[in-house]
This record gives C-alpha cells, sequence and structure tokens, in this order.
C-alpha cells in the first residue's frame, strides 16, 4: 500500500490535484435496519466516480454504525441505541476499520486517504492497538468521530487517549456536527480550544450556524476548519430551516453560499461531497429527499473561481490533513 508520505509527496508534486476531504465507504448498519437510503458504497466505486469526475485523491472514512454497541433491533423497531450485551466485535469499529483499509490497499491505494473511526470513552486502549497497527504501516490518515451514529458527544474527546494520540502524531481529526444533542459544534470548538495543536474539522458547516461563524471569522483558532460536504444537500435543508440560527445567506443558490462562506473563512473552508450520502431520505416514510449524485457536486466546485476552487479542495485541504 501506497504510504502516507509518500501520497503527500504526491500531493505536492506539480501539476492540477482536487481533493474531496470528506467521503465515506463501506456499509451503514443503522440505514439498513432504518430503510434509510444509501445503505453502502465500496472502495471500487469511489474511485470510479472519483476516476469518472477528475478527482484525484479523497479522504475517506467507514460507515458511521458499527457492531459493537448498536442493537439492531431495537433500532429498527423501537427506534433505541443501547450497546450490546454480547457484541459481534471486541472493540468499537474493530471490522469496519479493518476491513475499511484492506479494500482501500485492494481499490483506492495512491488515490484514497483512509480516516479510521472512533468512539471516545469505550474500550480506548483496544481501539488505539489497531490505530498504532495502522499508523506503524503509515497507513493512518486521521480519524473520525461520527457524534450522532454514536451517541456521543464531541466532549468526550477531551481527556480522550484519542485526542492525546492524533496531536502526537499530527493526525487531523473528522467530527460530525449537525442539530441533535449529541452533534452541536459549540462542543467541537472547545475541544479545539482545548486542543490548539490538533487539527479539527467541522464536518457538514455545522449546519451554517451564525455562533460557529462567529467564532471561525476570528483569529485564534487556526487549527478550526470546517466542510462543505454535502453542500447541495445542506442548502436544501437550509432552506427549510426558519429558527434564525443560521447565517442569512440565500441557500437557493449553492455557488453563492461557497463563495459567501469564502469570503468570511478563506483559509478554513474544505471541499467535501459526503459520498454516498449526498442522495438523502426521509427516515419515516423513505421518500427521496435529495437526489444529488457526485458529479453535481464536482460541476458545482468546477464552476467557481479558480483560485477559489484550488484553495477549498487543495491548499486547504493540505493544511488540515498534513498540517503543511
Amino acid at each position: 500500500m501506497i504510504e502516507r508520505e509518500e501520497i503527500f509527496k504526491d500531493l505536492a508534486s506539480p501539476g492540477t490535484k482536487t481533493i474531496d476531504a470528506h467521503s465515506h465507504a463501506g456499509v451503514d448498519l443503522t440505514n439498513i435496519v432504518r430503510r434509510r437510503y444509501p445503505i453502502a458504497q465500496s472502495i471500487i466505486d469511489m474511485a470510479r466516480k472519483m476516476n469518472a469526475n477528475g478527482i484525484t485523491h479523497a479522504a475517506v472514512f467507514p460507515g458511521p454504525s458499527d457492531l459493537f454497541w448498536f442493537d439492531p433491533r431495537k433500532v429498527a423497531f423501537d427506534a433505541v441505541w443501547e450497546q450490546l450485551e454480547k457484541p459481534a466485535e471486541r472493540f468499537p469499529y474493530e471490522h469496519a476499520n479493518i476491513a475499511h483499509f484492506a479494500e482501500v490497499e485492494l481499490f483506492g491505494n495512491g488515490q484514497i486517504m483512509p480516516f479510521a473511526n472512533i468512539l471516545p470513552g469505550t474500550k480506548e486502549d483496544e481501539q488505539l492497538n489497531l490505530l498504532k497497527e495502522l499508523l506503524d504501516g503509515d497507513r493512518l490518515f486521521g480519524l473520525k468521530l461520527h457524534t450522532l451514529a454514536t451517541h456521543t458527544h464531541a466532549l468526550k474527546l477531551i481527556g480522550s487517549k484519542f485526542t492525546e494520540f492524533a496531536t502526537e502524531h499530527s493526525l487531523p481529526i473528522m467530527i460530525h456536527s449537525g442539530p441533535d444533542e449529541y452533534s452541536r459544534p459549540d462542543q467541537i470548538v472547545e475541544v479545539a480550544k482545548k486542543y490548539p495543536d490538533t487539527r479539527i474539522c467541522i464536518a457538514h458547516t455545522g449546519d451554517y450556524e451564525k455562533d460557529l461563524f462567529a467564532v471561525l471569522t476570528k483569529d485564534g483558532l487556526p487549527n478550526l476548519f470546517t466542510d462543505l460536504a454535502p453542500h447541495i444537500t445542506n442548502c436544501y435543508f437550509a432552506q427549510r430551516r426558519d429558527d434564525g440560527k443560521i447565517l442569512d445567506l440565500d441557500y437557493s443558490k449553492p455557488r453563492q453560499v461557497i463563495m459567501d462562506l469564502y469570503k468570511m473563512i478563506p483559509d478554513r473552508l474544505l471541499w467535501g461531497t459526503d459520498e454516498p450520502w449526498t442522495t438523502v431520505t426521509d427516515d419515516n416514510n423513505h421518500k427521496i429527499l435529495t437526489k444529488v449524485v457526485y458529479e453535481d457536486e464536482v460541476t458545482l466546485l468546477g464552476d467557481l473561481p479558480t483560485s477559489v476552487r484550488k484553495d477549498i479542495s487543495y491548499t486547504n485541504t493540505m493544511r488540515f490533513l498534513f498540517g503543511r
């Protein structure tokens, strides 16, 4: 498998490079039992989408659900999430992370930059033993915490061995954000304040919350980034919010929203797609809410001014991924 340092050298070499900072591969068990789609994507599918659309590299995370703590029967019938008494794996994300890195080696070598999923506060030592093996092989590009899927607050990273590990080895951490109680952007900001030497990205633009961007536009947290993934779908949902908590932008025009955000945080904004969750269905009636494909997000990126496109899909992303 091509090592992390080799991919960095390739990215830093002359020529146009475009990086998707946020995408997924693998299976999402919660979506399967809740009949919410998409449910899966393979690394080979992700690589084919990238190749067809001129995307040279991508940071890719396993699907957010795991076999350790969530009882699929209770989720399916009662919408209740709780840890299993007898899990199907020894520690959180054991199988997902192992399978993810093996599939990258088979089908994404040199293109896909794999992150490992983590669950802070539960069997951290066991998870870290696997992460250290991946790090020793120079194959680990970062850590991903999906707060909603794990029903875990980002604040659990404060004092966690995962954050110490990321800081020690200069690994970035991507953290899911959203309006639910577990995924508040302000909690991720607190983690970034506590660990100024750790690069942290607030996924999904923090739902465009005014309070978050008030922080991002101030100097003092150069280690804190946010990504656009999945921008067209995010704009769809933003148009339907009327709580007064989000930025006053014209979300019916996704291109203009990117330009407005770029003016606010030109050095902290990353382009990503959240593939395959560019398409989203409703949990209750399974109706398609947004049907966006990879090409749509890439086309939107290509419609931006060259300098903006380069910053959000290369320059800023290189600093987040590698710190240089």
